[in-house]
């Protein structure tokens, strides 16, 4: 019910933030998931500007060194991961917690540029 479409509603906004995020970078990759999750891919997209037509080994081949980066990246700005390089939302997280992601996410996007860790779309 109410918990779930609050959830949904929160990691829709978190996906759309980090498009544009992206975008404004123009750092290749997608934000993407369903429901109540966020995931980030960095590189090269499918040709409807996604990763549903890529294989899952492109999907978790991103270097050791750019997923260490971003994970990192996000745990000082105060912010941790449930896995390799997404997140879930839940009843509990506010408008103030997305601006909150969204700021760390743009930070560390800036970081993984300044090391060479991301290419540009």
């Amino acid at each position: 019910g109410e918990a779930q479409k609050h959830a949904n509603e929160m990691a829709a906004r978190i996906r759309k933030g980090m498009k544009s995020i992206l975008d404004t970078h123009q750092v290749a990759g997608t934000a993407y998931g369903d429901a109540s999750t966020f995931h980030v891919f960095f590189g090269k997209t499918d040709s409807d500007g996604g990763v549903g037509k890529l294989d899952p080994s492109q999907i978790r081949g991103l270097s050791k060194e750019l997923v260490r980066g971003y994970q990192l990246g996000l745990r000082d700005r105060g912010v941790e991961l449930m896995s390799y390089m997404g997140g879930v939302t839940s009843l509990a997280h506010t408008d103030k917690d997305v601006e909150f992601f969204l700021g760390a996410f743009e930070d560390t996007l800036r970081d993984l540029m300044r090391d060479g860790l991301v290419g540009r779309a």
